[in-house]
């Protein structure tokens, strides 16, 4: 299994099964997988993840 952003703006895979938020806006993500001898390859499927704005928390450890 592949994926893919559709939104590198938006969205990024930074590891295998795992998606960083870049921006506020609609995350595209497409899921492949390729066939072999056996198989036939499976349609691409994507899925749209909404990323909306929330208030972010820093913490320096200083008071």
């Amino acid at each position: 299994m592949a994926y893919a952003s559709l939104t590198p703006a938006v969205c990024a895979i930074a590891a295998p099964r795992v998606v960083t938020a870049l921006a506020i806006g609609v995350c595209t993500i497409e899921a492949s997988q390729a066939g072999d001898h056996d198989w036939q390859e499976a349609a691409p499927v994507a899925q749209n993840i909404r990323i909306a704005a929330s208030e972010e928390i820093f913490s320096d450890g200083f008071e």
